[in-house]
């Protein structure tokens, strides 16, 4: 892959490692409190603030693999050089 096209596909996952990091933590402290407050409630909502609490932790753990990649790639090509 050029370097170039390996640069933007950098700033991509920078962008979308960014951009995504702070809603997905909202949306999982919001499952954690509705947890809190439905736990005397019906099955089926703890059943669906479970499953969107996996769902965040699934995507937290792909943009934390993202985010390792993405320090990987820039500590190859500029091993001395400050990574973001």
């Amino acid at each position: 892959m050029p370097s170039s096209a390996l640069t933007q596909s950098e700033d991509l996952m920078a962008k979308l490692v960014h951009d995504l990091t702070q809603p997905l933590g909202n949306i999982g402290l919001s499952a954690s409190y509705l947890n809190l407050l439905v736990d005397a409630g019906p099955e089926r909502v703890r059943d669906q603030v479970l499953a969107i609490q996996q769902q965040v932790e699934r995507a937290s753990r792909m943009l934390n693999d993202t985010a390792s990649e993405l320090r990987r790639l820039r500590s190859e090509r500029d091993p001395g050089g400050r990574i973001g």
